[in-house]
């Protein structure tokens, strides 16, 4: 199998998340109603689900109250506790599910691990088994635009309308109800809550869905799943939520039915952040020329010095990179440099900047360069608190593949990377027409392209031949397009005019199906910025707390499009344990090579000398039949709703991969590890769910195919 059809697989296992994840639900479900929980409690520990040897963990109902020991009689602690905030078990005493509209019986709760908390009784909890949440998906700008989803209170009306022969009449009419105001939409079709108009994006505006519910469905000729889903937002103190948020509340009718608007945002004092990527090889000096031109030009025009306060609110970086020193003869640096690591600059020092020796495009080797380690510099490094952020790499040569010389990184993971940074790419493609690697590069560029909420990739070719003495010309003017195009239309944003989005939606309509051309540098970076702005404005929408309701995964009026993406609400601790644990499979993968030894062989080694430890922090002694049972994988990854290619590696399918596929094994990994790297050392997509949590127990919903 070629890295290629590991990501194509990869992609076509995202796609299936949901449909598949029923079984694990189905399981979680079934035991719900078992007379007595599984969990397995001891003393001074918190309890554990011994199947995944996760916490056990509850969601807390509406208007519950927390006592002092197992009993009504009992001093209560504290009531109206946040609703659907996950909280750790303790204890359990008299438990009965018989009934599972009526259980009985008492959990000992605590918001962290080691503080115990109060008793809570059974019926006022939800039992959460498996850490899967939702998130919504973007909606786009385009005129094709996603249909918001919709609550309901009660699975058979949320039915009857999905199934319906009309239903998309039925939902459209659902909409304009909300749309005008109408408070009985709950009352009429049991609609208690609708997805924000705006899109909340969950990088930006951090909420909990968690599925504590299913059930299969077919809505026209696709496979969907209607979720049961709990509502919460992280507070800083216990107790301070706003309380439940429905389709009731004309604030919350008027919220969810605004469209991205300045109003509410900080857009009077929004910034742009653009860095700029660059290919610093020999072949590149005559576009780097241009691009220093471009940005002179943009100081006398739209960053003018009579606009100071718009020369602030835009700031530039500037990256380089080459090729490994062993293929990259007189390269003036080491793969990658980062002229603003410390900060961003003003147009005036990035235009000196360009000046200096070291910044200019020298030496160079065999045709891939190391694109993705520059690109993955740029996202890493500091960006300013309330701007947009947006990366432009201008490359003429393909990347790395993932060999002998850099295997850490490749497009999916450094394209997942950008999007937990809330970061959008623009490539320039300069495609030199004696290039032998066009095909590849482009691949590889459409999908570090793939902007969330665009329909098109951020993808500009540019033509050009290395006997033209002018071929600088077309990329200086797309740089200075593109950045002019950026500059003018935050200038309006900060001038309190919005209307940006409705008209790219206009623009969209009127071109059909073509969307905008690659062929205007400028009109494709509008639409980036676009995109990016939607996600910005989306950070005022009020997020659904304090409630359980229906809803299904699919876009009501057009099944084809997917609105909801499972992902896995993981805490920083649980990150670090797997990413030990691929350090400990490659170094096995890399020990059998080296040694020509069997793979299991290796693995068997590492656990015998104590290098693996198993979830309670003693050495396994499970025989290495696969990467999960040797203790080499955490346990709980076995209950996730896929498999991926390294959880269901066996001894007899390692030996049946051929040397290449297992190249391309310990390539995946590779990359793997060091997105995982950087998804812990990153302060800002961490969230603590109680204000006594400490470092390693603050949580982030990671993508499924971001896990190995």
């Amino acid at each position: 199998m070629t890295s290629n059809a590991i990501l194509v697989w990869m992609s076509r296992m995202a796609v299936a998340m949901v449909a598949i994840c029923l079984y694990s639900l189905m399981a979680f479900s079934a035991s719900a109603q078992e007379v007595h929980t599984d969990f397995e409690c001891r003393p001074d520990r918190i309890c554990r689900d011994p199947a995944t040897l996760l916490p056990a963990r509850v969601l807390v109902r509406p208007a519950s109250t927390v006592y002092s020991e197992p009993s009504r009689e009992s001093s209560a602690i504290k009531s109206n506790l946040p609703p659907f905030r996950p909280w750790y078990v303790f204890d359990i005493r008299d438990l009965d599910l018989t009934d599972p509209e009526k259980p009985a019986g008492w959990y000992q709760i605590g918001d962290t691990a080691r503080h115990r908390y109060g008793w809570i009784q059974a019926g006022d909890v939800l039992e959460w088994r498996h850490a899967l949440v939702v998130s919504y998906t973007p909606k786009g700008i385009e005129g094709d635009r996603r249909t918001p989803a919709l609550m309901f209170s009660d699975l058979d009306r949320m039915k009857s309308i999905m199934g319906s022969s009309n239903r998309s009449d039925q939902v459209t009419e659902i909409l304009a109800a909300i749309e005008r105001n109408d408070s009985g939409v709950d009352e009429r079709y049991g609609v208690v809550m609708m997805e924000p108009e705006r899109d909340l994006s969950i990088e930006t505006s951090f909420y909990i869905l968690p599925v504590v519910d299913f059930e299969r469905a077919a809505i026209g000729e696709r496979n969907a799943t209607y979720l049961r889903l709990a509502a919460a937002i992280p507070e800083t103190e216990v107790g301070s939520g706003r309380g439940v948020t429905t389709i009731r509340q004309k604030d919350v009718r008027d919220s969810v039915t605004s469209s991205e608007t300045v109003e509410g945002t900080q857009a009077t004092s929004l910034n742009v952040d653009i860095k700029f990527v660059f290919d610093m090889t020999g072949s590149m000096g005559p576009y780097l020329d241009a691009a220093k031109d471009a940005v002179s030009r943009l100081m006398l025009t739209s960053l003018s010095r009579r606009d100071d306060w718009l020369r602030g609110a835009v700031k530039f970086g500037l990256v380089g990179y080459n090729d490994v020193p062993a293929e990259c003869g007189r390269c003036p640096f080491n793969t990658v440099k980062n002229w603003t690591s410390t900060g961003l600059l003003d147009g005036d020092e990035l235009e000196r900047l360009f000046g200096q020796p070291s910044a200019q495009a020298a030496g160079g080797g065999d045709l891939p360069e190391a694109v993705f380690e520059g690109v993955n510099e740029a996202i890493n490094s500091a960006w300013r608190e309330n701007a947009i952020r947006i990366v432009v790499l201008i490359a003429d040569a393909m990347a790395n593949p993932q060999g002998p010389k850099n295997h850490d990184l490749n497009e999916a993971s450094v394209r997942s990377n950008a999007d937990t940074n809330n970061i959008f790419l623009l490539t320039l493609h300069i495609r030199p027409r004696e290039a032998s690697d066009l095909a590849t590069a482009e691949v590889q560029f459409r999908t570090l392209s793939t902007n969330p909420g665009q329909q098109v990739e951020a993808y500009f070719p540019v033509p050009v031949s290395r006997s033209d003495p002018t071929r600088g010309t077309k990329i200086g003017e797309a740089v200075f397009t593109m950045s002019d195009s950026i500059a003018t239309e935050l200038r309006r944003i900060r001038g309190g005019d919005g209307s940006l989005v409705a008209e790219l939606r206009e623009e969209a309509a009127i071109a059909g199906d073509a969307g905008i051309t690659p062929g205007d540098a400028g009109a494709l970076a509008r639409e980036t910025f676009g995109a990016a702005l939607v996600k910005y404005l989306g950070s005022v929408a009020v997020r659904p707390n304090d409630l359980t309701a229906w809803t299904v995964d699919v876009d009501p009026r057009d099944p084809g499009r997917r609105s909801m993406e499972v992902r896995v609400l993981i805490e920083k601790r649980d990150l670090e344990n797997i990413r030990n644990a691929i350090d400990n499979i490659l170094t096995a993968l890399r020990r059998a090579r080296k040694t020509e030894s069997d793979f299991f062989e290796s693995l068997q080694a590492i656990i015998t000398e104590g290098t693996v430890r198993s979830d309670e922090g003693g050495v396994s002694e499970a025989a290495a039949a696969d990467l999960i049972g040797a203790g080499l994988l955490p346990k709980w990854l076995d209950s996730l709703p896929y498999k991926s290619a390294v959880q269901r590696l066996s001894k007899d399918s390692f030996v049946s991969m051929s040397t290449g596929d297992k190249l391309n094994l310990e390539r995946e990994l590779d990359a793997k590890l060091r997105i995982m790297r950087d998804f812990f050392s990153n302060s800002e997509i961490w969230q603590k769910l109680s204000p006594r949590h400490d470092d390693l127990e603050a949580v982030y919903a990671i993508r499924l195919t971001d896990l190995p």
